[in-house]
C-alpha cells in the first residue's frame, strides 16, 4: 500500500469512528463532566465527527438571554421608521466621519427577514450560535435554526489552497490554538459542521422572562484561548471597537434620542486594547 492510500484509509477510518453513535456518546459524557459550555462543547464535537442529530435544545440558563435579544429585536424594529432616514443621510448632530448605520443602536437587530443577532447576549450565545434565524409561529412557538460552522474568507480560501494554514478569523475568541485544532480536524477528516435546530413550544416561551444583556464576560474561549487580554467592556456599548448594543429600557423606539443620550464614542476614538 503507497503511502498516500495508507493516509487516505486512516482519514477515512478516523472520520468513520469520530461520526459513530458510540464514540459521539462518550465524546459527550466527557464533555459534560468537564463541565464545558455550549460555544466549547461546540467548537470540540465539531472537530470530532459534529453532532449526529444536530442541537436540538439550548441550556436553560441561555433562554433569558435568547428571549431577551428577541424583545431587542422586535423593539428595534419598531423604531425602525425614526431611524431609516439615518441611512440616507447624517444628522447634524452626528460625530463627523462615523456613519449612522456604521454607529446606529440598532446595528444588527433591525434587519429585515428573521435574523436574530446573539452577539453580546454571554459568551454561550455570543461564541456558540452568533446570528441565527428566529421565528415564532401563529401559536406562539419559537424557531431557532443555524448551521455552526467554520466561516472562511477568500483570503483564507486563498491561503489554504495554497497548503498553508491560516489564522481563521471565524475562530478569533480562541486563539491561534482553535485555528490549528481546525486546520488539524480537516486534514485528519474528522470536522463536521453542526445542524442547529431547536424548537421552544409557545407556553415555555411565554413563561421565559426576557434578561438585559450582561455587562460583562469573557469574549474569548476558555478552553483554547491563548490570548491574555480580553477588551475592555462598556456598559451600553459592548467591547471597545465594536457597535454598541441596543439598550433594553427604550420603549417608544425613539433611538435618535438615545444616540444623545448615551454620546457614545465614535469607533475612530474607541480604545485598542
Amino acid at each position: 500500500m503507497s503511502v498516500d492510500k495508507a493516509k487516505q484509509f486512516l482519514k477515512n477510518w478516523t472520520g468513520k469512528v469520530v461520526r459513530s453513535a458510540p464514540f459521539q456518546a462518550v465524546r459527550d459524557t466527557a464533555l459534560n463532566v468537564a463541565g464545558l459550555d455550549l460555544h466549547e462543547k461546540l467548537f470540540l464535537q465539531s472537530m470530532t465527527g459534529g453532532r449526529r442529530d444536530g442541537l436540538t435544545q439550548l441550556p436553560e440558563n441561555t433562554l433569558g438571554q435568547l428571549k431577551g435579544a428577541s424583545r431587542d429585536r422586535d423593539l428595534a424594529r419598531m423604531g425602525v421608521e425614526k431611524v431609516a432616514p439615518w441611512m440616507e443621510q447624517t444628522p447634524s448632530d452626528f460625530p463627523s466621519g462615523v456613519k449612522p448605520i456604521q454607529y446606529s443602536p440598532i446595528h444588527g437587530q433591525a434587519r429585515e427577514g428573521d435574523n436574530l443577532d446573539l452577539y453580546g447576549r454571554g459568551a454561550e450565545l455570543h461564541m456558540g450560535l452568533g446570528n441565527v434565524q428566529a421565528t415564532k409561529d401563529d401559536s406562539g412557538n419559537v424557531r431557532v435554526r443555524d448551521i455552526w460552522d467554520v466561516d472562511h474568507s477568500a483570503d483564507e480560501d486563498a491561503a489554504i489552497a495554497k497548503g498553508e494554514k491560516p489564522l481563521m478569523h471565524d475562530l478569533g475568541e480562541g486563539g491561534p490554538l482553535a485555528s490549528r485544532i481546525y486546520h488539524f480536524a480537516r486534514r485528519l477528516g474528522t470536522y463536521e459542521p453542526i445542524n442547529v435546530d431547536v424548537n421552544i413550544p409557545a407556553e415555555k416561551w411565554k413563561g421565559i422572562e426576557g434578561e438585559v444583556a450582561p455587562e460583562g464576560y469573557s469574549p474569548y474561549s476558555r478552553t483554547v484561548n491563548t490570548i491574555k487580554r480580553s477588551p475592555e467592556y462598556v456598559h451600553g456599548g459592548g467591547y471597545s471597537g465594536m457597535p454598541p448594543m441596543l439598550e433594553t429600557d427604550i420603549q417608544d423606539g425613539n433611538l435618535h434620542d438615545l444616540w444623545n443620550k448615551k454620546n457614545l464614542v465614535p469607533l475612530s476614538e474607541a480604545p485598542i486594547n
